[in-house]
């Protein structure tokens, strides 16, 4: 089940270059839920975190898709295992794509 509401508790966010997409980076557990995967996928797919309209590379950038938590805590309930992960925009992209890739687990270690 989806918790609650989309924009407030979670967002997607996704880009699908014009043209065919060679690689799809996903990352569906973004945001809040695993810290870090969000920002990894769009640098890997060539934006900048903070700016995600500026790409950080010239050329042809990867096309990406991204669910999110939003909240201040428990975004933990918001996971989706990624077998269970239908979104139409995602789908759509991997469709598209020759390769995809899909980021999990992101954790700073010392």
């Amino acid at each position: 089940m989806l918790a609650d509401k989309e924009g407030i508790d979670w967002a997607r966010r996704s880009r699908q270059p014009s043209g065919s997409v060679r690689t799809a980076v996903l990352a569906p557990h973004g945001g809040g839920i695993e810290v870090g995967t969000g920002e990894l996928c769009l640098g890997i797919a060539g934006c900048r975190p903070e700016r995600p309209s500026r790409p950080l590379i010239s050329g042809p950038a990867y096309g990406y898709w991204m669910f999110e938590g939003l909240r201040g805590s428990g975004n933990s309930v918001l996971e989706v295992t990624s077998g269970h992960c239908d979104d139409p925009i995602a789908l759509a992209l991997v469709r598209a794509s020759d390769f995809a890739v899909s980021l999990h687990g992101c954790r700073a270690t010392s």
